[in-house]
């Protein structure tokens, strides 16, 4: 469906970015279903469950931090401008409400995880394999329509100053907290021009939080996923 364009907007934003993290997005998802899956056959279990805990707490509250983004600063900017958008807002409303589901009882597998033996056929670990496999696929619908569809809406009807000022704004909303998370975790994640251009335009203040947190982050990854998994891409191949 395209857009009702108006007046072609000088200045087109650059969304590059907004791009790039959809593609991390997919390529964390596939980590974390593959992860799932390899887990209670793997000899070092109980430790692989400690490290995908703290790195799905991470993941989690990035994945909430991007759609509530969208659902409070990018996309009422889209609707108080673009018609098109209207056929589109309630879809996107519904999928994120069924993220949140997921992300929860997903959440709630690991703890349980955590406690509970795993042996090979683990209810437990099943469920936590089938909510993640649900939230991949319904992520890559999603981000699918949002690329294709959203994105361009941004292009066709903003400006890159008045997008900026959405951007900035989305960008005072992320606490450094969850920056310590986010910032390692994309530059890990996406792929490796994605996240050079992204930090040749970092602010120092990232550029700095992605020295002081990559070299655990990357510590974290390899507990969390083991070797092998650490290296799964969104295509489902190794890098």
């Amino acid at each position: 469906m395209t857009t009702n364009r108006t007046s072609h907007p000088t200045g087109v934003p650059d969304l590059r970015s907004y791009r790039a993290i959809h593609d991390a997005l997919r390529s964390a998802n596939e980590q974390l279903v593959v992860g799932l899956r390899s887990l209670p056959e793997s000899p070092d279990a109980p430790d692989r469950v400690h490290g995908l805990r703290r790195w799905f707490a991470g993941y989690r509250a990035e994945l909430r931090t991007h759609h509530e983004l969208e659902d409070e600063v990018f996309f009422p900017a889209l609707a108080g401008r673009v018609r098109a958008f209207a056929a589109y807002a309630a879809v996107l409303e519904e999928d994120h409400h069924r993220l949140d589901e997921l992300i929860q009882l997903l959440q709630e597998a690991l703890d349980r995880m955590a406690v509970e033996p795993l042996p090979g056929g683990s209810p437990v670990a099943a469920a936590a394999s089938e909510h993640a496999t649900e939230l991949r696929d319904l992520m890559a619908g999603h981000l699918d329509v949002e690329d294709r569809d959203i994105l361009p809406m941004f292009e066709h009807h903003f400006t890159a100053a008045e997008y900026d000022v959405l951007d900035q704004e989305a960008l005072k909303s992320v606490s450094l907290r969850q920056a310590l998370f986010t910032v390692p975790w994309f530059m890990a994640t996406a792929s490796p021009e994605a996240a050079a251009h992204t930090f040749s335009d970092a602010p120092l203040s990232m550029k700095a939080v992605h020295a002081l947190t990559r070299g655990r982050y990357a510590r974290l990854a390899l507990q969390a996923f083991g070797p092998e998994g650490v290296a799964v891409r969104a295509e489902g191949v190794l890098s």
